[in-house]
């Protein structure tokens, strides 16, 4: 190992969070060296909210990175390390066990967004009408408080909450969700949430062109007069390190 660049982000401020920073500094071999703007390893404290925090504020050097993240609250799906696994931090960054999770794009106004999770739009407060298309085929005409896509991931956060399926994280995949549907006349909406294959690509033309709401994850962007949005699984990932055996699913039960 040879100049080994990290950086710690958390988003709390305490004495506790303070004496596992120090221990974590401590630990590490001689050749890491802090670098808060080009980090190759992020540890981040906290929950898995804290983790796509980071996330996303690394969004742009993503591809250089491995996160390493630490439980310290209260929901952690993608965090399989706590404070007395601190002593073997050089030997999990050299054995080098590392899990890519898949994100999603969104194309808005030549802008590229990212979500881990999901992404949600609409505006919530009124309803909305757009057009989804898969490859350019119109596959229906929708009207609702909005619509949401997830990773195989992140179909167990808000995805679960508004009746999407579970997926299995090892299926290359994505998942589209209705967000309070209203069927009319005019609006005929598929009655079902529906897992799309890797390749496919979702576009949302919008009919009302009111100001609307995207989250990413636990980041929000809101847009005016909007016209498109394109929804597709990233080719790029994210790098965490994790234990050999990443056991989701168990998570997820002791979750429910």
């Amino acid at each position: 190992m040879f100049n080994m660049k990290y950086a710690f982000y958390t988003k709390k401020n305490n004495d506790k969070i303070h004496e596992m920073l120090d221990k974590i500094k401590s630990t590490l071999d001689k050749d890491f060296i802090e670098d808060i703007v080009n980090p190759e390893i992020v540890f981040t404290i906290g929950g898995d909210g804290t983790l796509l925090e980071a996330i996303h504020h690394y969004i742009d050097k993503i591809d250089d990175i491995v996160f390493f993240p630490f439980m310290m609250g209260h929901i952690g799906f993608y965090i399989d390390f706590f404070p007395e696994d601190i002593d073997k931090i050089n030997e999990i960054v050299k054995n080098k066990n590392i899990r890519k999770i898949p994100m999603l794009e969104a194309l808005i106004k030549d802008e590229t967004y990212y979500a881990v999770n999901e992404f949600s739009l609409g505006q919530f407060a009124h309803a909305s009408a757009y057009d989804i298309y898969v490859d350019d085929n119109l596959l229906e005409s929708y009207y609702g408080s909005g619509i949401l896509f997830s990773t195989t991931y992140g179909s167990s956060a808000y995805n679960r909450s508004v009746g999407g399926p579970l997926v299995d994280i090892d299926l290359n995949a994505f998942v589209m969700s209705k967000i309070a549907p209203i069927t009319s006349r005019q609006y005929s909406s598929i009655a079902a949430p529906i897992v799309f294959s890797p390749n496919k690509i979702i576009t949302l033309k919008y009919n009302n062109r009111r100001h609307q709401t995207l989250t990413m994850d636990n980041q929000i962007q809101k847009f005016d007069d909007l016209e498109t949005v394109i929804i597709k699984l990233s080719k790029r990932t994210v790098s965490i390190y994790t234990r050999e055996k990443f056991a989701h699913l168990q998570r997820i039960r002791k979750a429910c």
